[in-house]
């Protein structure tokens, strides 16, 4: 794996989401179809 170089700041605000063994646990949802349909909704002529 590569190193990349982040701030002193985004480093603290990763490792605040970081349980005490560095693991984030996150969840992640497909919202594209929602957000398709709400563009579209919007973009729809009045």
């Amino acid at each position: 794996m590569a190193k990349v170089q982040i701030s002193r700041g985004k480093f603290n605000g990763i490792q605040a989401c970081a349980d005490e063994h560095g693991i984030i646990a996150a969840a992640a949802m497909d919202q594209r179809g929602s957000l398709r349909k709400a563009i579209a909704k919007r973009a729809a002529p009045r």
